[in-house]
């Protein structure tokens, strides 16, 4: 089992999780203190073609195994905006509820 971080001990997808991400990268970014923002906006498409609509977020946060702060920027479309704030809060609201009594 990776040293950087694990599934939460009786998570029945404990080998799913352990599948799907690289828990040894050295380029996990962790959320310090400070505020998130996001904003709606568009986007000239990378090939100049035009704009598209996209949702902008951006939020503090530190390199793992340093002290090195970034500022996380991410612009998305709404579709993956919607779909990512929805496994957010499924995986979210699992986690408060296995690790509040």
């Amino acid at each position: 089992m990776p040293d950087n971080f694990r599934p939460l001990a009786g998570d029945p997808d404990a080998d799913m999780v352990v599948a799907m991400f690289d828990a040894n990268a050295d380029d996990w970014i962790l959320t310090t203190a400070g505020d998130y923002q996001t904003a709606a906006v568009e986007a000239m498409r990378s090939d100049g073609t035009g704009h598209q609509a996209c949702v902008i977020l951006e939020w503090p946060g530190r390199r793992n195994h340093t002290d090195d702060e970034v500022t996380v920027r991410l612009m998305i479309s709404p579709d993956d905006a919607l779909g990512l704030a929805e496994v957010l809060t499924h995986s979210a609201r699992w986690l408060k509820e296995a690790i509040e009594p």
